[in-house]
């Protein structure tokens, strides 16, 4: 009895060895359009014989392998975008289909279930209309619903339901291995499998995969105070790849921007900057992401963003396009407004031709000064309201003493048009200087060494000039004081700015505007009233100034509280007037010239041109120094000659 021992060998598996004791053999599981050798022995009680010679078999062409699981590349709120690998082998025939099942059911998936094709194909009537064909139309898809022959109403609706969640879809292009499938339900569940197709044939369909459910792609989470949490959903990858790290970019949405995204340009133009309101200009904030969640911090409260996210799979970067999700367009939440900065006293300042500062005139006067400051951001929301506070360093009253030494002692004086004059008088263990020494008073607050002092608000009294100035009333003559601002919106309230540097208060007020009494060719009588009030001293001298206003320089006047530039005829002022100490003397006196300081409130000025516009102010000296210059006259003309 011989027994026949035949060897198979193929170019891809290993010898296998057959027995049989039938002069054939029917070998099963090969693999299809490939050459297979076979050697075959003889073996008796003797011993085996010598193999045959090789002859070799090929099989063939069939249906392809199947494909591997499908992988999720990215989700949107109602879409996904899905991929696979092609089968292991083609089995000797090019591949020209693939097919795509989608069910919601997931008694769908089991495998003793049977498939959604064969339970609709055994549902189909004989007029052989295609189960898997696109219903475009609701009329074409009444219509083939009507051609099934359902047992009752509920049958009929559970098909539509059927076609509804459960779909063929075919794919034409098997080199783009992608599928973007819009139109979903966000929230549902779905499932997915593939086959593939050839010339032989479809292969067996893949294992199902999913559940994969259409969401947001990029959720963020705002935690407060700028700082938020982005969290995105994972890439469901087969075949061994994996996500090693993750790009994360955002913008501030301003469109329209340059748009790069191909599916928004129009079909006919090849153009790959064609605008478009769509996209954004995106920087990148991190490109090493271990995890799909990051925490951003540094965002301004009250803007818009959006943040989009992509993955790189072992090594290589997802395309932006393709497997790149992005957030809706996300508010961050606003916030308390940041705290003022630069809190100072307001000094304003008469420009040249060419900007340069010609002089500058502080705001303060001998009970009022004007604080401006820089406002902090609104962090999404619109101030409404500011507090105003106020401390006072060094409060300053002059004594008796004071004024005796005063009276009696002669002060060198600097020349009279200088504005840096610094008058100081000593006596007792007191001393106090005028504002015009504003250097030696200003500075930086460091305020351990003002821990006791008591913050005052002024919000209620003080005179808002701007959204970011306003004038303290009702301050010591003389005393030192600091300033702090916070400011309000719908969120609360920002905390305190650093303090002013110290604003000293002057000491003394200034004279009320000049009146012009008397007007002639070469002169004109002015007088004036003096302010008085508890704090106001003994008169030591007075200056007049006397200015030129040519045709065409009459302009609307800017408002401040410091009334150098401003004239008593209603606020106007004059830009580019020219001041000058006016020579004067009084009026009853019989010498042409009387000089430029008096002790009286009412003076003839002296040298005026004829058939010109004038313009005064009066400023005055006590023990206590100089104040600042009154509000300016009227105009005048002086009389032409006969």
């Amino acid at each position: 009895m011989h027994e026949s021992i035949i060897a198979s060998e193929s170019d891809s598996t290993a010898a296998q060895r057959y027995s049989t004791k039938d002069p054939y053999l029917a070998v099963e599981q090969l693999k299809p359009s490939t050459g297979h050798a076979f050697t075959m022995y003889s073996r008796s009680v003797a011993g085996v014989s010598k193999p045959s010679v090789k002859v070799i078999f090929f099989t063939k062409p069939s249906m392809p392998a199947p494909p591997p699981k499908i992988e999720l590349w990215k989700v949107t709120k109602n879409g996904l975008v899905l991929a696979w690998h092609p089968p292991n082998t083609d089995n000797g025939a090019k591949l020209n289909m693939y097919q795509l099942e989608m069910t919601t059911d997931p008694d769908a998936t089991s495998s003793s279930h049977a498939s959604f094709m064969d339970s609709l194909s055994s549902s189909v009537t004989t007029n052989n209309i295609a189960p898997f064909a696109p219903v475009r139309s609701p009329q074409k898809r009444a219509s083939a619903i009507a051609t099934r022959t359902p047992q009752s109403r509920a049958e009929m609706v559970s098909m539509a339901e059927n076609e509804k969640w459960h779909r063929i879809i075919k794919h034409r292009n098997v080199a783009v291995r992608e599928k973007y499938l819009m139109g979903l339900e966000q929230g549902r569940q779905y499932f997915f499998r593939v086959r593939a197709h050839n010339e032989f044939g479809w292969s067996p369909w893949s294992d199902w995969s999913g559940p994969f459910t259409p969401q947001e792609g990029v959720r963020v989470r705002p935690i407060g105070g700028g700082l938020i949490n982005v969290t995105w959903i994972c890439p469901e990858l087969t075949q061994g790849r994996q996500v090693v790290a993750y790009e994360m970019q955002a913008c501030r949405p301003s469109g329209p921007k340059t748009n790069s995204i191909s599916v928004f340009h129009p079909k006919e133009s090849k153009d790959e900057t064609a605008s478009s309101a769509s996209t954004f200009d995106f920087k990148t904030l991190f490109n090493d992401l271990k995890e799909p969640q990051v925490d951003v911090s540094g965002l301004i409260p009250g803007m818009k963003y959006q943040f989009r996210v992509r993955p790189n799979i072992d090594g290589i970067w997802g395309d932006w396009e393709v497997m790149g999700v992005a957030s809706d367009v996300v508010p961050i939440p606003a916030a308390e407004p940041d705290e003022p900065t630069d809190v100072r006293e307001k000094v304003y300042a008469r420009l040249g031709e060419n900007g340069e500062v010609l002089d500058s005139t502080r705001s303060a006067t001998h009970h009022s000064v004007v604080v401006t400051w820089t406002n902090g951001v609104p962090n999404g929301s619109p101030v409404i309201n500011f507090e105003i506070q106020r401390a006072l360093v060094q409060p300053y009253r002059i004594s008796d003493d004071d004024i005796k030494e005063a009276a009696r002692r002669k002060t060198q004086r600097k020349s009279p048009t200088s504005t840096s004059r610094v008058i100081q008088y000593t006596g007792g263990d007191n001393m106090f200087t005028t504002a015009a020494d504003l250097d030696d008073m200003g500075g930086d607050i460091n305020m351990e060494e003002y821990n006791n002092l008591e913050w005052v608000e002024i919000s209620k009294t003080a005179a808002i000039v701007s959204s970011n100035t306003f004038e303290a009333k009702d301050l010591i003559p003389g005393g030192a004081y600091i300033f702090r601002v916070r400011q309000q919106n719908s969120i609360g309230w920002s905390s305190y700015s650093k303090p002013s540097p110290i604003i000293r208060i002057l000491m003394v007020a200034p004279p009320c505007a000049p009146q012009t009494t008397k007007v002639s060719i070469y002169y004109a009588i002015i007088e004036w009233e003096v302010q008085h009030d508890s704090f106001q001293f003994s008169t030591l001298e007075y200056e007049v100034g006397v200015g030129v206003v040519s045709v065409g320089q009459v302009t609307t006047p800017i408002i401040t509280s410091q009334n150098e530039n401003i004239s008593a005829d209603e606020g106007v002022q004059y830009e580019g007037v020219e001041w000058k100490l006016a020579q004067c003397r009084r009026p009853e006196d019989g010498g042409r010239h009387g000089g430029d300081q008096f002790n009286c409130n009412r003076v003839l000025v002296d040298d005026l041109c004829p058939w010109t516009d004038y313009v005064t102010r009066v400023r005055v000296r006590t023990v206590a120094g100089w104040s600042v210059w009154s509000k300016m006259s009227k105009t005048f003309r002086t009389l032409s000659p006969p």
